[in-house]
């Protein structure tokens, strides 16, 4: 089953893809992500089975020539997740719901911790915008009820270092014509 994602964070545009070449050429992945984010990085996600995950991040660590800033593997990937990485259309109902906002100064770290609260929370994703155009840092909406946003919020700050999260907010009353623009 492919349940599996895995991601690089190159330092190096040219170098991300030079290797992002390699693992696609040996290893049965599929594409969900591949390009260049800011501040002059690059960054690829894919999923695949269990090894071929594994296999495809020891292959590119070896290759990476320390250009690699970061890189993760999630298995058993909640589904949302991979929805939301591989679409820009998000559940826009917003009536009675409270919303969290995290900011994490990398993308890895920041996937990692939105599959996490996926998991323990009843939340759904609202927002997502990966590294483009926002210093490379990573910043998700979520949404659901008050207990949940906030249980979800509370596990990020508790699990995430100061050089990993930015900030988080929780808001539990929204301007629906501010979010309908955002």
């Amino acid at each position: 089953m492919r349940n599996s994602v895995g991601s690089l964070e190159f330092k190096s545009i040219s170098k991300g893809i030079e290797v992002s070449n390699e693992i696609f050429k040996n290893y049965d992945l599929d594409i969900i992500y591949a390009k260049s984010v800011c501040p002059g990085k690059f960054l690829v996600i894919f999923s695949g089975d269990y090894e071929s995950i594994n296999n495809a991040i020891d292959f590119a660590i070896n290759m990476s020539d320390n250009y690699l800033i970061e890189n993760f593997i999630i298995h058993k990937v909640h589904k949302k997740l991979i929805d939301a990485l591989k679409t820009s259309s998000f559940n826009k109902n917003i009536d009675g719901k409270c919303f969290g906002v995290v900011e994490t100064l990398k993308i890895c770290t920041g996937l990692k911790a939105l599959d996490y609260i996926l998991k323990y929370n009843d939340v759904d994703i609202f927002k997502l915008q990966l590294g483009f155009a926002i210093g490379g840092k990573l910043v998700f909406l979520i949404s659901g009820n008050t207990s949940d946003i906030e249980n979800a919020i509370s596990s990020i700050k508790n699990n995430l270092s100061s050089k990993e999260l930015l900030n988080v907010a929780v808001m539990s009353s929204v301007c629906k014509e501010f979010l309908e623009k955002f």
